[in-house]
């Protein structure tokens, strides 16, 4: 923002976003010379529709100046703003501080079983749960508790092992975002992919990229295929070539064969590795 005064005239930065912001501002001029007027950086908490500025920026008689000036053809001035920003400024908890204040929450709603309105059951345990967390995190777990009824409530729920082994780790992701180093994240994977739950499959897809082995290689990179982790996949194939397991010998070839677009693709990538 410009404003003009009787023998000097001002320089505003004003600032329209919702989040406030610390930043230092300099303006500065240029001349058909390429010489430059500035003056040192300040520092001001920019909100919204704030300005800050210089209000007697220049000389009104500098600015004008024939020889020197800052004025071109046409009336145009050429002004430079640089921008230092700090760091948002929020009124409260931050986003980060939400999230993880929330994430806590419901790790201990699930921990403490309070106001558990759904029940997970298996041929070994029971589970407590929230149907809204449940349905919010699984198309699923949505679908079946769609259908609850006052006069047919859905207060259970079956899982058989085919389905899902693993229901306490899948809860825990569910309300915590993670699971402990002991779980077996290949059946976590079928869970995943079975009750469809936003960010598990991701979340093992990147846990399983660690710790592969020549002796589990071929396991993984038939689950790989199959649940389409590709990460996973390019990085098994990687090992393989890198630690020249026998993964395309023998028995672990005998089983390959069954999956021949997998076999294909292998086939495609060792090639591209020894072009390279």
């Amino acid at each position: 923002k410009i404003n003009y005064y009787d023998s000097t005239f001002s320089l505003h930065l004003c600032y329209e976003a919702l989040i406030g912001i610390e930043a230092q501002y300099k303006f500065y001029l240029a001349n058909h010379k390429s010489n430059k007027y500035s003056k040192g950086l300040n520092s001001s908490l920019f909100t919204s529709g704030t300005c800050f500025g210089d209000e007697g920026f220049m000389e009104y008689h500098t600015m004008t100046d024939k020889e020197n000036g800052y004025i071109f053809d046409k009336e145009i001035i050429k002004i430079g703003v640089q921008i230092v920003l700090g760091d948002p400024v929020f009124s409260g908890r931050t986003n980060l501080e939400y999230v993880e204040g929330l994430g806590e929450s419901l790790r201990l709603q699930w921990q403490n079983k309070s106001f558990a309105d759904l029940t997970l059951v298996t041929a070994q345990a029971e589970w407590a749960a929230h149907k809204v967390i449940l349905a919010s995190q699984s198309s699923v777990f949505s679908e079946i508790l769609t259908n609850s009824t006052d006069e047919h409530p859905v207060n259970y729920i079956n899982v058989s092992d085919a389905e899902c082994g693993e229901v306490e780790s899948m809860l825990e992701f569910i309300y915590s975002g993670s699971v402990s180093s002991t779980t077996n994240l290949i059946n976590l994977v079928y869970c995943a992919h079975h009750f469809n739950v936003t960010g598990l499959k991701s979340y093992c897809e990147n846990r399983l990229r660690f710790g592969i082995t020549c002796d589990n290689s071929l396991e993984r990179l038939i689950l790989s295929h199959d649940y389409d982790l590709n990460q996973l996949k390019t990085s098994i194939m990687a090992y393989i070539v890198k630690n020249k397991c026998p993964t395309l010998k023998g028995e672990s070839l005998e089983t390959l064969i069954t999956y021949p677009a997998l076999l294909s693709e292998i086939g495609s990538f060792f090639t591209e590795m020894v072009h390279w």
